[in-house]
């Protein structure tokens, strides 16, 4: 048998370690490897490849986002999304489905951390109309540089006559929508202004009918 490094190998190790490449050794320039990095990076580009042109990152898939889901008035709901090291994000958006805002007086986006603290918040929006079927577009109160690759919370509160829907998938079965971490549910209720909670409480699955699509970007 040859040298162990003759046969092809992957190994699923990231960070700042050096894997194995399923690659020819001898090619020229080359000795076989990469970095965890780079490997990390290529095993995302796939799922990429598959999202809106100039988005970071998508809370599920678009092509799954076809139920309505509804917001509740006066709720902070939270989205998770994976968020790599790096990425700059500087707007959130979602998408209405069905009927139009009603008589709105705040509403307003935010982006939280896993524990979830607050980290960004866009302008309160006010009586501004959110119309039926419209993507919409709000810029953070400044840019987020992403610190750390992994969890982290989009959030979105309407206060208005009525609750919103918005695009989305339906939760799966509710001992899987349980399961940690929760990717979408209701955190803080009862909020009147156009500030977000500088601490969120943990969101509740068991409070939403499914995963709001959320994109950052």
């Amino acid at each position: 048998m040859g040298a162990l490094s003759s046969y092809p190998q992957v190994t699923s190790l990231l960070g700042a370690h050096r894997v194995p490449l399923v690659t020819n050794p001898g090619v020229a320039g080359g000795n076989g490897w990469i970095s965890g990095t780079d490997f990390a990076a290529s095993i995302r580009a796939p799922a990429a490849a598959l999202r809106p042109a100039g988005v970071l990152a998508e809370s599920v898939p678009r092509h799954i986002a076809s139920a309505v889901i509804t917001t509740g008035s006066g709720a902070l709901n939270l989205i998770a999304l994976g968020l790599s090291a790096g990425q700059v994000v500087t707007n959130l958006s979602f998408y209405s489905q069905g009927t139009a805002l009603d008589t709105p007086t705040h509403w307003w986006f935010a982006l939280y951390d896993s524990a979830m603290t607050l980290l960004r918040q866009t302008a309160d929006q006010l009586t501004a109309a959110w119309p039926a079927t419209t993507k919409k577009t709000l810029a953070l109160s400044s840019t987020y540089t992403v610190p750390t690759t992994g969890l982290y919370y989009a959030g979105i509160c309407v206060i208005a006559n009525n609750a919103l829907g918005l695009a989305g998938c339906t939760n799966p079965a509710a001992a899987i929508a349980a399961e940690t971490p929760v990717l979408c549910g209701r955190s803080n209720t009862g909020l009147t202004g156009g500030t977000a909670p500088p601490t969120a409480t943990a969101p509740s699955a068991a409070a939403t009918t499914g995963i709001y699509y959320v994109t950052a970007s």
